[in-house]
């Protein structure tokens, strides 16, 4: 029971430090998904089943502190990740945000069941020119603060503005690395995409359309110079449909579809086509008025 505690407290913790300092004036979003595209973290089970799921949910705060201090908080589960809870502190100026803070991972241990990291946000934003964004959070190893995992997340993004729509190419890498008594594993996750948002001001629906490319891959490292690589990568369509049916709340559903899978490494020669695989998420934006 004491060792239960010992991983509840940080978490109930972290929950109730995100939620307490909130009112109804923090922008907040609100998202859970699930996919089959997910690899076995087990080297010697059945590498890719169209009937085996993996989910992910959600939260975001974001609250203006003062004109030119913002707040964002995060508290989120990832397939590849794992629990990441992020803390940033966002300078605002006109057409630029930068950030720092720090972000906690639950980690499998019962000895030390978090691991500290840090966050940082950038964003360069000119209505009549483009946007470039960057989100990183990733561990930090130090001998005071070693333990058995390390994580790093990375979401950039750049692109620019037309009548009615939002055009972007993106670039995402979800790493995790454990270290067990015999071997280390890595899971990742890296995505290439074109997207584009739609909105036309005054209608209560809105549409995503994309396509990305998907490296999903595992690695075992039993220490020695031979590694187990599983990795699947994917072509994928992305569609999502928005309902807004009022100013300052947005509904949504974005789904990938697979367009082609196939394996490399260990996974040579395997063919996805006869399996239907997907990732769809829902979510909740809502955003307090002026």
């Amino acid at each position: 029971m004491k060792r239960k505690q010992t991983i509840l407290a940080p978490v109930l913790g972290t929950l109730l430090l995100i939620c307490a300092p909130f009112t109804p004036a923090a922008e907040t979003v609100l998202y859970a998904g699930v996919n089959n595209f997910s690899l076995a973290d087990d080297p010697d089970a059945p590498a890719l089943q169209s009937n085996r799921f993996a989910w992910r949910a959600g939260v975001e705060l974001h609250r203006e502190l003062h004109e030119e201090w913002d707040l964002v908080l995060v508290s989120e589960r990832h397939p590849d990740l794992g629990l990441l809870t992020h803390a940033t502190i966002v300078l605002d100026f006109e057409n630029l945000r930068i950030g720092f803070g720090p972000v906690y991972g639950l980690q499998p241990s019962l000895d030390r069941p978090l691991v500290g990291g840090i966050s940082t946000i950038l964003d360069l934003t000119s209505p009549d020119v483009g946007f470039v964004t960057a989100n990183l959070a990733a561990s930090v190893s130090s001998p005071a603060l070693s333990t058995d995992t390390s994580f790093m997340s990375l979401d950039a993004e750049a692109g620019f503005f037309v009548p009615n729509a939002r055009v972007s190419l993106a670039y995402r890498n979800k790493e995790r690395t454990t270290e067990a008594a015999d071997r280390i594993a890595t899971r990742s996750l890296r995505e290439y995409a074109g997207e584009a948002e739609v909105r036309r001001p005054g209608s209560p629906y809105g549409l995503d359309f994309g396509v990305a490319y998907q490296q999903r891959s595992r690695v075992w490292d039993p220490g020695t110079p031979v590694e187990d690589l599983h990795r699947l990568n994917s072509v994928v369509v992305r569609t999502g449909v928005h309902f807004l049916p009022l100013e300052s709340w947005d509904f949504g559903i974005v789904a990938d579809f697979d367009v082609l899978s196939f394996g490399s490494g260990e996974l040579a020669g395997v063919r996805a086509h006869e399996q239907f695989l997907f990732d769809s998420t829902l979510q909740a934006r809502y955003t307090p008025g002026d």
